[in-house]
């Protein structure tokens, strides 16, 4: 079984990626047109691995500095540290080279239902009237 993070772009399955590697060197991964299902794909496995995996490593490297004053966390840095760890944990899942989340989407594809129902955007119901 090879490791998610030893696979190759030439190895994974090809869902998500451009066709040739001229394309993989001169194109991003998001820039080449994804459709509604890949987009929702990719976006949920961006979140579950920023929520996942991300977040928990900076809160723990935020957690285990024990500085002394002046170079310890400061008041305002405690209060507001968890909200700067969401945003940096969101941009680094998001990077077009972080081939984890890329993965996740292309196993999510495999399973996600290819309907017209999943096309449609969902109207809300009105359960109050």
């Amino acid at each position: 079984m090879t490791s998610i993070l030893s696979t190759n772009i030439s190895t994974a399955p090809p869902s998500l990626f451009p066709a040739n590697k001229e394309a993989v060197q001169t194109e991003s991964f998001v820039e080449h047109a994804l459709t509604a299902r890949e987009s929702k794909a990719l976006d949920t496995a961006q979140k579950l691995v920023s929520t996942t995996l991300i977040k928990p490593i900076l809160a723990q490297a935020r957690a285990a500095r024990d500085a002394p004053a002046p170079w310890g966390q400061t008041q305002a840095e405690k209060q507001f540290g968890a909200l700067l760890d969401n945003r940096i944990a969101d941009d680094i899942s998001r990077a077009s080279n972080f081939n984890i989340a890329r993965r996740i989407a292309d196993q999510m594809l495999k399973n996600m239902p290819v309907s017209d129902d999943a096309q449609q955007p969902h109207t809300p119901v009105d359960i109050l009237g």
